[in-house]
């Protein structure tokens, strides 16, 4: 089915949210104008299989990704570990806000495979 290409392609391409809702959009066009219902109930099928694979692979990342923070707290612990932690301009706060952003967008990631699959 030459649309069956199209939108799940282009949902395992979509990066942000505009390009999730115009695939949605062409599932909704493709679900209104369907002759084979089977047919495109496996496509559904497809879709959510790939998002459950990417939703996986964000939780992977994400369980890394705190992995890594918590070994450089480990690192950094004691009273001068705190303290360098805590000092606006030192690298090692630097360093910190970066591990807690790259937490922070995969759970974002992650929440949003959860939402798109329910």
């Amino acid at each position: 089915m030459p649309n069956e290409a199209a939108w799940l392609e282009r949902l395992s391409r979509a990066s942000n949210y505009r390009d999730l809702q115009e695939v949605f959009d062409s599932m909704m066009a493709d679900a209104t104008s369907q002759t084979d219902p089977i047919e495109f109930s496996r496509q559904i099928d497809e879709a959510i299989s790939r998002l459950e694979r990417e939703r996986t692979f964000d939780q992977e990342e994400l369980t890394a990704t705190q992995s890594d923070y918590a070994e450089f707290r480990k690192d950094k612990s004691g009273f001068v570990g705190w303290l360098k932690r805590k000092m606006p301009f030192s690298e090692t706060r630097k360093q910190e806000k970066q591990h807690l952003e790259a937490i922070e967008e995969q759970q974002i990631e992650v929440t949003v495979d959860n939402f798109v699959i329910a």
